[in-house]
């Protein structure tokens, strides 16, 4: 029994101590950013919607004050601070939370300011019904700082009617967007329907009706099949929030796409379903993820689904413009009588309206391929989605080593990995998420025993971070997406090549060679080698 109240007391009086040394002794403990990698930037949104408010709880020896929301912006979603106060700590970290215990997370950075208004940029990818709570969290004793719980939050009481008006104006929006914007055309059969579903996607400013791929100038409702024309919409959106691949697989998604002589009872290949592209790049994009829809075999056969180089668009007339809208009773009768919403919900089911297609990777075979593997296609912001996989699966994938160094802050013994004296031609990626990280052209052989590099791939594709363990103050590496520890920067790396030497865990990365990446998906980063 005493050897049992003497361990309550012994742990009482580090719970004390430890409360006293983060709330009166701030100064032994600072939040240091190291800017010379971006980091999430600051937002600072022309329009905005107010989705969740909720107030800042603290903890036992960490109060805190203030309010946290989420806005809805022309660049994303953002997590706000307003009148935020709470003590600094080591290592604190901004979470969107399963729990309060930070089981299952996504890393939004570092604690950028522990009082005053500060943003947070919000993976598109992140659920918020999936990741309620808002931690701030100290990564090196994991402890919980403050949290806010979004679940049952929502848009300001205190916010005027006027107010919610202005900042979920569509057309201020569609102005704030103007610079960032790219348009695609698109056939699905009757562009009433395509037009309508179109304009529910998050990202999709516009959407204008017209004909487009025949041979005839001007035409018009009454003369366009006759010159050889489609039926489609022409789509305006900010590339930010949405992809090319996002709106092809929409399309899919949206309409029939084994009907190449019409769409469900319009009859005619001017109401058949097309992609129309700009670039090669498109085209492959668009290629790739027909392939990938053929592979699911979600169709019983391949689909017939032209891809069409961009056409020149001729808008409708105006009364074909918003007809949905407009005219609810004969578009929702024309509708339901021609089995689009039927077939569209047989076929895709809870799943017809997410991109879990297009997203990440495309899964898609090359029409040299045969029974070879799935090919690959990744873009410069494939990895904006990437989610964490639980810790379960993290262990069950990483080799022992693996995890520990990427999950656990370990570090791998020197002289242990073959990479350290790897000098083939083509890029390290994360074990964990596949995103790309450094290239062989920036590798050398450093002498210390791990992979070495005097930069990484891109200036954004690694964060850093302050690290006080070991009784020594250095600079930590971590993969942008996938949070994984992969090892420390130093300053004296070749002076002649900028002075840094990245000193990383071979087991932490995946080399691809040269001549491998266009087959796993990397072509696009070749100019990099």
């Amino acid at each position: 029994m005493k050897k049992v109240l003497i361990g309550c007391g012994v742990a009482a009086v580090v719970l004390v101590l430890y409360g006293l040394y983060y709330t009166l002794n701030p100064l032994f403990t600072t939040v240091h950013l190291d800017e010379s990698v971006p980091k999430s930037a600051v937002v600072t949104p022309q329009t905005e919607a107010l989705m969740y408010k909720a107030e800042v709880v603290g903890t036992l020896g960490h109060p805190a004050t203030g309010t946290v929301s989420v806005i809805d912006t022309v660049e994303g979603k953002v997590l706000r601070y307003e009148n935020f106060k709470t003590i600094n700590g080591p290592d604190l970290f901004v979470y969107l939370s399963s729990d309060e215990k930070a089981t299952e997370f996504v890393n939004l950075g570092e604690l950028k300011a522990t009082e005053g208004n500060v943003n947070y940029n919000i993976p598109d990818s992140a659920d918020l019904s999936k990741y309620p709570f808002v931690l701030v969290w100290c990564k090196q004793f994991g402890v919980l700082f403050n949290s806010a719980n979004i679940a049952s939050a929502s848009m300001s009481t205190d916010t005027s009617s006027e107010e919610k008006d202005k900042v979920n104006n569509k057309e201020t929006m569609q102005t704030a967007t103007n610079n960032k914007t790219a348009t695609a055309l698109f056939a699905n059969g009757c562009f009433w329907c395509v037009e309508h579903d179109l304009e529910k996607v998050p990202g999709v400013i516009n959407v204008v009706s017209g004909y487009a791929g025949g041979t005839t100038q001007n035409p018009t409702y009454d003369t366009y099949h006759d010159g050889g024309h489609r039926e489609v919409v022409e789509v305006t959106y900010n590339p930010s929030l949405v992809s090319y691949g996002n709106l092809v697989e929409h399309i899919i998604k949206h309409g029939d796409p084994t009907d190449a002589e019409g769409s469900f009872f319009d009859r005619g290949s001017y109401y058949a379903p097309a992609l129309y592209y700009k670039t090669a790049e498109e085209k492959e994009v668009a290629e790739a993820i027909i392939r990938a829809v053929d592979e699911m075999k979600v169709f019983s056969r391949p689909l017939p689904l032209a891809v069409l180089p961009a056409a020149q668009f001729w808008q409708a007339e105006d009364y074909h413009q918003d007809y949905s809208s407009k005219n609810p009773i004969r578009y929702n009768y024309y509708r339901a009588g021609s089995g689009r919403t039927k077939f569209i919900e047989k076929t895709w089911g809870s799943e017809v309206n997410t991109f879990t297609i297009s997203n990440g990777l495309v899964n898609a075979r090359t029409p040299n391929e045969g029974a070879s593997e799935p090919r690959k296609v990744f873009m410069k912001d494939s990895w904006n989605n990437f989610i964490k996989p639980p810790v379960e699966e993290l262990k069950k994938k990483l080799s022992p080593l693996a995890y520990t160094v990427t999950q656990e802050e370990g570090t791998e013994r020197s002289h242990t990995h073959p990479y350290d004296k790897l000098s083939e031609d083509g890029i390290y990626v994360d074990v964990v998420s596949g995103e790309p990280l450094f290239s062989s052209k920036d590798k050398y052989d450093s002498g210390t025993g791990w992979p070495s590099f005097v930069r990484p791939i891109t200036d954004d594709a690694v964060t850093l971070h302050v690290d006080k363990k070991l009784f020594s103050t250095r600079t930590e590496v971590r993969s942008r997406f996938a949070d994984s520890h992969l090892g420390h920067v130093f300053d004296d790396g070749p002076e002649d090549r900028g002075g840094k030497r990245y000193c990383m865990n071979g087991v932490a990365l995946r080399f691809v060679k040269k001549a491998d990446m266009e087959k796993e998906g990397y072509g696009y980063l070749l100019s990099q080698i």
